[in-house]
C-alpha cells in the first residue's frame, strides 16, 4: 500500500520553518492564526488540560494548521487550541487547556474546520479543577468529524 505523500503543510512547516512544535524546540516563534470567535482565559478561577487525538479514521480530512477545538459551555468559549504535529507518534495533537469558575462543569467540545468555515460537535467532557486528561504518548481519542 502506497502511502501519501506529506507536505510541508501536513508536518506544520511554512517556507522550511518548523511551526507545529516550535514551542518545544524553541527554534522559531510559532505563528497561529486568528482565532474566529473570542476569548479571554484571565475570566475564569479553574484550568485542567487534556491532550487530544482525532484518529485519521474518525476524520474525513487531515488537520491544519488553521483548524481549531474549542471547549464551550452555553455557547461561551472555555478553552483554545490547534493541531500541533508530534513526530514521535506521527499524529496529530490538540493541547486544549479548558477554563471554568465552578470546580465541576461540563463542557461541549466543537472543531472548527478551517477549509470548511464550519463548526462540528465533537461530544461532551466533564471538567474538573486541574485535570489533567492524556498525555502526547498517550492521548485521549475522540470521536468521528
Amino acid at each position: 500500500m502506497m502511502k501519501k505523500k506529506i507536505t510541508e503543510r501536513d508536518i506544520g512547516l511554512k517556507d522550511g520553518k518548523d511551526i507545529s512544535l516550535s514551542h518545544l524546540k524553541g527554534k522559531y516563534d510559532q505563528k497561529m492564526p486568528e482565532v474566529p470567535l473570542e476569548f479571554n482565559h484571565h475570566d475564569f478561577e479553574f484550568n485542567g488540560s487534556m491532550v487530544i487525538h482525532l484518529p485519521k479514521e474518525n476524520v474525513r480530512w487531515y488537520p491544519k494548521m488553521e483548524d481549531v477545538i474549542y471547549a464551550m459551555k452555553d455557547g461561551e468559549i472555555r478553552g483554545v487550541t490547534y493541531p500541533m504535529y508530534f513526530a514521535p507518534t506521527d499524529k496529530y495533537l490538540f493541547n486544549l487547556m479548558i477554563f471554568a469558575n465552578q470546580e465541576v462543569d461540563v463542557v461541549e467540545l466543537k472543531y472548527w474546520s478551517y477549509g470548511h468555515n464550519e463548526l462540528y460537535s465533537l461530544g461532551v467532557q466533564e471538567f474538573s479543577d486541574n485535570m489533567r486528561l492524556g498525555t502526547p504518548i498517550s492521548p485521549v481519542e475522540l470521536g468521528k468529524v
